[in-house]
């Protein structure tokens, strides 16, 4: 029997060093497949050889505020004296983990290799109730040093590596 996915829960992100923060708040993860195709067209060859490169995922992921620490470890933010400050940064983007739960499955996933691009906050006022300000980043996900892209659980997997998932 399939399982119908709704609710995105439990998103963490794991840096090199293997430290896993989470990310509470989890709104929104949206990520679309990026192929890369080779056409045999230019050469007059018939379209049975064309061939495909999984290249990763570009997407977004909303939340309702991440915490201080993710604009330290991602971005290159200073943070002191209770103020948290954007620097000029040139060099190149720092590449984590981005792990998360499927809230109706119990799924569990992983994206290898990521990159998040700038932050877009969203605020409205609204003096008739109280609405939820998110922010979102892009979100890239690129193979790693040994190919892998996504992982996710399936049934069967042992409680151990469930439990240990977001570790």
């Amino acid at each position: 029997m399939v399982k119908i996915r709704h609710g995105l829960s439990m998103a963490y992100y794991r840096l090199a060093d293997g430290t896993s923060v989470p990310v509470p708040g989890a709104v929104r993860l949206d990520l679309d497949g990026v192929t890369r195709e080779f056409s045999p067209e230019s050469l007059n060859l018939p379209p049975e050889l064309c061939r495909y490169e999984n290249i990763g995922y570009k997407g977004k992921f909303t939340c309702a505020g991440f915490p201080a620490r993710f604009f330290v470890d991602i971005f290159g933010y200073e943070l002191g004296d209770g103020i948290l400050t954007e620097m000029h940064t040139d060099g190149s983007p720092v590449p984590f983990s981005f792990l998360w739960e499927n809230k109706g499955t119990g799924e569990r996933f992983k994206l290898f290799k990521c990159f998040a691009g700038k932050p877009a906050v969203n605020m409205q006022t609204d003096e008739r109730s109280a609405n939820v300000s998110t922010v979102t980043v892009p979100l890239y996900a690129f193979p790693d040093n040994d190919g892998h892209i996504l992982s996710h659980t399936l049934p069967g997997i042992t409680s151990e590596t469930y439990k240990a998932w977001f570790q």
